[in-house]
């Protein structure tokens, strides 16, 4: 089985999902295309087989993205093409692609799908590549009636899957069982005597941190006072700007916070996932975020957007604490402090739930079906 991904720049998800598949299938051969500057990042965490190779293009931004044409015309033919997330230029280099491959699998993200959905031109080039497509797969249903609804006439025949990444920290959570928590917060330099908040789970704009600190600061000062504040940055910070607003936000309010900003790896996400308490999670749009299965795998309280296409994770029987608009998150959070071991409670079951459902022991096997009916189907 030789496989092409495609992916623009550095990619988590995608080196999590190669190596996973590796260690279910030895005999899979895998390359990827990406953007020049991610090579090196791809080769530190994948080790390269022969057969296998890392290529790169140059026009991320370009209109007509001829380096990516030529790159793709000089490559072998591969058995499936996966495109993990639908950039503009794949719709492009749409039958360019098709050619160059048996099979072609397009992976539904959240942002690449509603940004689509409302700039007409983009939705009309993705539909040359939809068209094409012999498999679609998205992380949930919710996801998977959005595109059907933007991209009807041309899917319609086209088998389209729910299948989930997992998730790596619940493996690392998992080594670190035995830890004392204690003694870990004390290395993070993290108070033993309060409540963790944790306020989204990178930089992004779209996580809404000032309105985060906005509800916040209408809490009571005693149960302010009981908090202390985690707010991760360490990715996904669009400008330096954003990132002292968030800092000037918070610091009028309390000096019990911390902004986290350096990168962390597995077992350090681990460890912040541990430590926390209560985690937050009200950015505008979201397919499935895996910090927050992480934090529910854990047994933390996790309160998230309504608005968030989750029902997959309700109806597994995986504890959400809904919160339905940015105003009612105040009261909600005042609550759970003042309430901390009641809505803990409720999360214990949580663990075997999210395991089964997000785990890359639990996962890995329904992306290698995918690619084994693909090759397969005549």
């Amino acid at each position: 089985m030789r496989i092409l991904f495609l992916y623009e720049g550095y990619d988590e998800y995608t080196v999590q999902l190669w190596n996973n598949i590796r260690n279910k299938n030895p005999h899979a051969r895998m390359s990827l295309l990406t953007t020049k500057g991610s090579e090196e990042k791809y080769k530190a965490r994948i080790d390269l087989r022969d057969g296998e190779q890392i290529y790169t293009e140059l026009d991320r931004w370009a209109w007509f993205p001829i380096s990516s044409l030529f790159a793709i015309r000089s490559m072998p033919h591969f058995d499936i093409i996966h495109i993990t997330y639908m950039e503009l230029k794949w719709g492009i280099l749409a039958s360019t692609l098709k050619r160059k491959c048996d099979k072609l699998i397009i992976s539904v993200g959240g942002g690449d799908l509603y940004e689509s959905s409302v700039k007409l031109r983009k939705r009309i080039i993705l539909s040359r590549l939809v068209r094409r497509a012999n498999l679609i797969s998205s992380e949930n249903t919710q996801t998977r009636k959005k595109f059907s609804e933007i991209y009807k006439i041309q899917s319609r025949n086209t088998e389209h899957r729910i299948v989930r990444y997992g998730v790596n920290v619940i493996d690392a959570i998992n080594c670190h069982n035995g830890d004392n928590i204690v003694s870990v917060k004390k290395k993070w330099g993290i108070p033993t005597d309060r409540i963790i908040v944790m306020l989204g789970h990178n930089g992004f704009r779209q996580h809404q941190h000032l309105k985060m600190i906005e509800a916040v600061g209408k809490m009571e000062s005693d149960v302010l006072d009981r908090c202390f504040f985690v707010i991760p940055m360490t990715y996904g910070v669009s400008s330096g700007e954003y990132k002292n607003e968030v800092k000037d936000a918070i610091s009028q309010l309390t000096d019990k916070y911390v902004i986290l900003e350096k990168f962390l790896n597995v077992d350090q996400m681990a460890e912040i996932t541990m430590m926390t308490d209560i985690m937050i999670h009200i950015q505008t749009s979201d397919q499935l975020s895996s910090t927050m299965m992480a934090h529910l795998y854990n047994g933390n309280v996790v309160l998230a957007g309504s608005w968030l296409p989750y029902d997959d994770i309700k109806k597994a029987g995986i504890r959400i604490f809904d919160i339905d608009s940015v105003y009612e998150l105040t009261e909600k959070l005042k609550d759970a402090v003042k309430r901390l071991d009641e809505y803990k409670s409720l999360c214990t079951r949580n663990r075997d739930a999210v395991y089964c459902f997000s785990s890359w022991e639990a996962c890995v096997d329904s992306w290698m079906d995918m690619y084994d009916t693909v090759i397969n189907e005549k």
